[in-house]
């Protein structure tokens, strides 16, 4: 019976962590990007679970902490994927006590000494965008 009871948890545990990975993937973006990484999903619910688990806490508190971690490691990464026009183009999203601030390199929206904006503009400012609605 017990080995039962071990079999069972370890296969709900398992399932958590295949649902966790795949609430990672986007199937609704054409080219089926990744707005979270499925492997900082799974370290960070084993680092929840983890984290419980030394500090004494019951199995059913390991579960919690392990849906929490996953959460937070999926909410981090989905972040990093949301600035990715920003950091490609070699700006930076930072913040300073209680505000953000984004950089960008001008030479990366405008042509050389003129106000027009570069091809690549659209997808740095849709970036910017996206992480102020943040």
């Amino acid at each position: 019976m017990q080995l039962e009871v071990k079999i069972t948890r370890t296969l709900v545990c398992v399932l958590c962590c295949f649902i966790m990975t795949a609430c990672a993937y986007n199937p609704f973006i054409r080219n089926n990007n990744l707005t979270g990484s499925p492997t900082a999903t799974v370290f960070g619910a084993g680092a929840g679970a983890g984290s419980v688990w030394l500090l004494g806490g019951s199995k059913t508190m390991m579960l919690f902490g392990g849906v929490a971690g996953g959460t937070a490691a999926y909410y981090l990464t989905s972040l990093r994927y949301d600035a990715a026009g920003i950091i490609d183009a070699g700006g930076d999203v930072y913040v300073l006590g209680d505000y953000m601030g984004i950089y960008i390199p001008s030479d990366k929206l405008f042509e050389v000494n003129t106000a027009d904006l570069l091809p690549s503009a659209p997808r740095i400012l849709n970036s910017v965008v996206t992480v102020l609605q943040h």
